[in-house]
């Protein structure tokens, strides 16, 4: 998918900031049409790069750069520029690629430019072009009279000499129109008989190129030339640029279909300025325009002439942004209204008393228009260091927000950041890589783990909507919870609609509430249920003996130790990263802290109960990753701002990455090895369950290893999961109520159950009514239960055979090295410690019964 930056007004908006910004990410740069008469200004490391032709994004070593179909090329030019850059050490050679279907500019479409101009000054009516021969250029282009790149490189035999047919007869209808000038032809063709072998490397097939990188899944950055108001069917013709320079322009100029664009990036100035003749409406021939040309520097790049100025022009932008259709508008250029008291914005134009619906074709009408100014106040102080939105005054904050109200199209500053994309984008990483217990999460049917999808899914929404918040109403539900508590904090201090927001997430979690409550009761049978508060009362409130410790208590540290093991070093980072952002001097990362802080709350609630289960966490998970992204990003910023080049900070990226990725593979593999049997052996029962017959009831037995059963689910329709007699002395479960309506089945108590986990006989079956059994290779204990069935280790009874067997850690064995942690190859394990006790777990079948 590509991206496009495009400029929304009379150009110089600052494209090559954005493109700047979005190059550190991005595969390919290409440029769609112009050619040197534009000019961007990008700054690294305090050298200053100016680019006129060729692409912005070779300030980015490994982007790859296209001047594409629709540019067309004055040759010197293009080196000249390119020796230009190297001298400023930057080198770009082989990354650098030249259409073959671009149009060449000759020294002559440049004097005929400037003739061209002198005759339209003499009647006053001069479009203020560059005299870079642009123009010249795409009208021999349109008469079909142009001369291709690949006319001069081509290596067939005669192309040279079609070259020289093809040049002469250009010259020649300059000629006639406007007489021999002075100009050298033999020279001009000796140069480019050398610029034949040296240009010739750099020329390719940009649609192939192009539709190569699209299928690679490569990221396109497409950097526009001008702007929209200097389109030469949408601009305000005559006084345009000859070529397409709006959204349309980049599909021709490369060769792309529609679908390949994902993002359309608007650069507005926050005021405005026009180089060159034509209508500006909102132009101030007075101080404030002096004032803006000063403080702004506006003088042009690739001309130098003065930049005209004024108020920003919102019909321009409306009409714009009809035609481009941007999806984010980024604004520049902010802190140059550092100093008014007052700041105007055009917002409507009107003729002879009509307010005009759209922007007007006619140059007469336009001429005659009088301008509408909303009137804001201004913050009047010195914003340029502050690159956070929630640091900007108030008043800036809302004069940003004006242009995004009136114009419905997402708007941020350029020298703003919001919450960092790296740290969405670490967020996914951990999740991929570190949540190493998310498939135990996914087997089980409780709350816990539905509590734990639902928030995975409301991170990945809240990721994409961050900056860009969405108020549609199908997306309310992503943010009820902590996150709506930071969306709604940042809502506030946009000055957006807070009490719609409110109004919503409230009317949303009562009908939640309400359909939970509905559902609960009808299914329970109770009156009113409500099952969210319940598993609250029981787990926190619970009277002594009756609460959860009665099924076993463990230290603070059990988490400890369980989190270290699921996430290793970025669990470490995750309960940190709060701590860092309440310290930090950072706005944005203050703000983040009420999105982790339920983290540390949800931590200390369910850790000082005195039972303790893995899953009890599981909802905190994707808070977990979250809150290590944050971390990581803000470490690697730290390490970027402060390493000597961007090498080491990639480096440290690279290796900290890679370190995350084997750890947390090795402890994958690891709970694959050790833990995988139970999940093996359920696939054993459904191999086996053809040998049985389909209308009678088949029991499965499990006794001491009733805990590692995943789930009844796995078990075919006709398979009953019973209990035998074992050394567990708690409450087993009961069964469901069968053949009854599902709500009088869920309804249904199952008799002698208790409260207090003791023990009850009648939820066993005898040994000798089971037709399955799974139990370990461990010797049977008799004496506390365990019915005799392995007389020894891996010694089995004779009453029973083996169906199946898989090997998995013996947690009651004296395992002590690394594997118990994470996955050692086998032959590394005789030079590492691997210490590790291992047992079988069997499907069986009693012989008695087959």
């Amino acid at each position: 998918m590509c991206d496009v930056v495009l400029g929304a007004q009379w150009g110089d908006e600052g494209k090559g900031k954005l493109v700047d910004i979005l190059c550190d990410d991005i595969d390919v740069c290409a440029r769609c049409q112009g050619g040197n008469n534009a000019g961007h200004t990008i700054v690294v490391n305090d050298v200053k790069y100016d680019f006129h032709m060729l692409p912005s994004g070779l300030v980015n070593p490994r982007c790859q750069n296209l001047l594409g179909s629709g540019v067309v090329i004055h040759v010197p030019s293009f080196f000249d520029e390119l020796e230009q850059l190297e001298k400023k050490g930057l080198q770009g050679r082989d990354r650098l690629f030249i259409s073959s279907r671009a149009h060449l500019v000759f020294d002559f479409h440049q004097r005929t430019d400037k003739l061209k101009e002198a005759e339209l000054s003499e009647t006053k009516k001069s479009i203020g072009t560059t005299g870079k021969g642009i123009g010249p250029t795409y009208s021999t282009k349109s008469s079909r009279s142009g001369i291709r790149v690949h006319h001069l490189v081509s290596q067939e035999p005669g192309a040279w000499e079609e070259f020289k047919v093809r040049y002469q007869r250009l010259v020649e209808s300059r000629y006639k129109r406007y007489g021999e000038f002075d100009y050298d032809v033999k020279e001009e063709l000796e140069r480019f008989e050398k610029y034949r072998e040296e240009l010739r490397p750099f020329v390719v097939d940009s649609v192939d190129f192009m539709h190569k990188a699209m299928s690679a899944n490569k990221k396109i950055l497409i950097e526009g030339a001008n702007a929209l108001m200097l389109d030469l069917d949408f601009g305000t013709y005559p006084y345009v640029t000859s070529s397409s320079t709006g959204i349309g322009g980049v599909l021709t100029g490369l060769g792309i279909p529609p679908r390949s664009i994902k993002n359309v990036y608007g650069v507005v100035k926050a005021y405005t300025t026009r180089v060159g003749e034509g209508p500006f409406p909102t132009e101030q021939l007075n101080k404030v325009g002096e004032t803006l040309q000063d403080v702004g520097a506006e003088f042009g790049v690739t001309t130098g002439r003065k930049r005209r100025c004024g108020w920003l022009d919102l019909v321009v932008l409306k009409y714009s942004n009809a035609i481009n259709g941007y999806t984010h508008l980024n604004i520049t250029k902010l802190d140059v209204l550092d100093t008014f008291k007052e700041i105007k914005v055009g917002v409507a134009y009107w003729v002879n008393g009509e307010k005009l619906s759209s922007f007007p074709e006619d140059l007469l009408k336009l001429a005659n228009v009088d301008v509408e100014y909303a009137t804001l106040p201004g913050w009047e102080c010195d914003i340029s260091k502050i690159t956070e939105f929630e640091n900007l005054p108030d008043n800036a904050k809302n004069y940003l927000q004006f242009i995004e109200d009136f114009l419905k199209v997402p708007v941020v500053s350029s020298h703003i950041k919001y919450f960092s994309w790296n740290g969405a984008c670490l967020k996914c990483f951990a999740t991929i890589f570190i949540r190493n217990e998310l498939g135990h999460t996914r087997n089980g049917i409780r709350p816990f783990n539905f509590q734990g999808f639902k928030r995975q899914f409301i991170e990945a929404q809240y990721l994409c909507h961050l900056q860009l918040l969405d108020l549609r109403p199908c997306r309310l539900a992503i943010y009820l919870g902590p996150r709506c508590f930071y969306w709604m904090y940042t809502l506030w201090s946009k000055r957006r609609n807070l009490a719609f927001v409110i109004f919503a997430c409230v009317s949303f979690l009562l009908a939640l509430v309400a359909a939970m409550i509905v559902v609960d009761s009808f299914y329970y049978k109770k009156g009113l249920s409500f099952i969210p508060i319940n598993i609250v009362l029981y787990n926190v409130f619970a009277t002594e003996g009756e609460g959860p410790e009665i099924f076993g208590v463990e230290p603070f540290s059990y988490y400890v130790r369980n989190l270290l093991l699921n996430f290793n070093l970025s669990f470490v980072a995750a309960y940190f990263a709060t701590l860092y952002m309440i310290c930090s001097k950072s706005e944005r990362h203050r703000n983040v802290v009420c999105i982790v802080i339920p983290l540390w709350i949800w931590t200390i609630v369910f850790g000082i109960q005195p039972h303790k289960e893995e899953r009890f966490l599981y909802p905190v998970y994707p808070l977990i990753s979250l809150a290590a992204g944050c971390m990581y990003d803000a470490s690697f910023n730290f390490a970027r701002k402060y390493s000597r080049g961007a090498l080491p900070s990639k480096l440290l990226k690279a290796t900290f990455g890679l370190l995350i990725v084997l750890v947390s593979g090795l402890r994958i593999l690891n709970l694959i090895e050790n833990y995988s049997a139970p999940l093996a052996i359920s696939r054993s029962i459904q191999s086996v369950s053809t040998s049985f017959d389909e209308d009678k009831i088949v029991n499965v037995c499990i006794g001491r290893e009733w805990y590692h059963f995943p789930t009844s689910m796995f078990l075919p329709d006709n398979f009953r999961l019973k209990f035998v007699k074992s050394s567990f002395d708690g409450l087993l479960p009961g069964d469901f109520t069968e053949g009854v309506a599902i709500d009088l089945a869920t309804s249904n108590v199952p008799p002698n159950m208790n409260s207090k986990n003791l023990f009850e006989a009648d939820k066993l079956i005898d040994l000798d009514k089971c037709d399955l059994i799974i139990d370990n290779s461990t010797p049977s204990d008799k004496s506390v239960g365990d019915p005799q069935i392995w007389i020894e280790k891996d010694i089995l009874s004779a009453d029973f055979t083996i169906i199946d067997c898989r090997r998995m850690i013996d947690l009651g064995g004296h395992s002590t090295g690394i594997g118990r942690i994470l996955y050692i190859p086998e032959w590394l394990r005789y030079a590492i410690d691997y210490e590790i006790d291992y047992m079988d777990f069997c499907l069986l079948r009693p012989k008695a019964n087959q």
